[in-house]
């Protein structure tokens, strides 16, 4: 969890800002709220060591490297949205902490010029 951050579960954020619990969902959806920053980059984190390291039907195989870097291209591409987004927000603790996470997940000078 990020620190200064307060996390709600759906029904209590519908609750503090008086609307229902799929309008919080759509406003998640449209990049309005921010879920969990974190648990996001790390689910791309998964996914990217899973496409590393699982087996791949004959089929899927020689496509791996495509693969990968298109996962890669969203991990850097959502990485570098939400620490804008935090920064614009006045949230530098939150976006340092996405920042370092973002670079545990794929330090290459592409996320790092993704993360400027």
């Amino acid at each position: 969890m990020l620190p200064h951050m307060p996390l709600y579960r759906l029904r209590e954020a519908a609750d503090l800002l008086g609307v229902s619990v799929d309008t919080v969902r759509r406003w998640a959806d449209a990049g309005r709220l921010i879920r969990d920053p974190l648990a996001e980059l790390r689910t791309h984190g998964a996914m990217l060591h899973m496409g590393r390291t699982f087996p791949m039907p004959d089929t899927v195989a020689p496509h791996r490297s495509a693969l990968e870097e298109t996962m890669l291209e969203g991990l850097r591409k959502e990485a570098a949205q939400l620490v804008r987004s935090l920064q614009a927000a006045g949230r530098d603790v939150e976006a340092a902490a996405v920042k370092r996470e973002a670079l545990r997940l794929d330090d290459s000078p592409e996320m790092r010029t993704a993360l400027r």
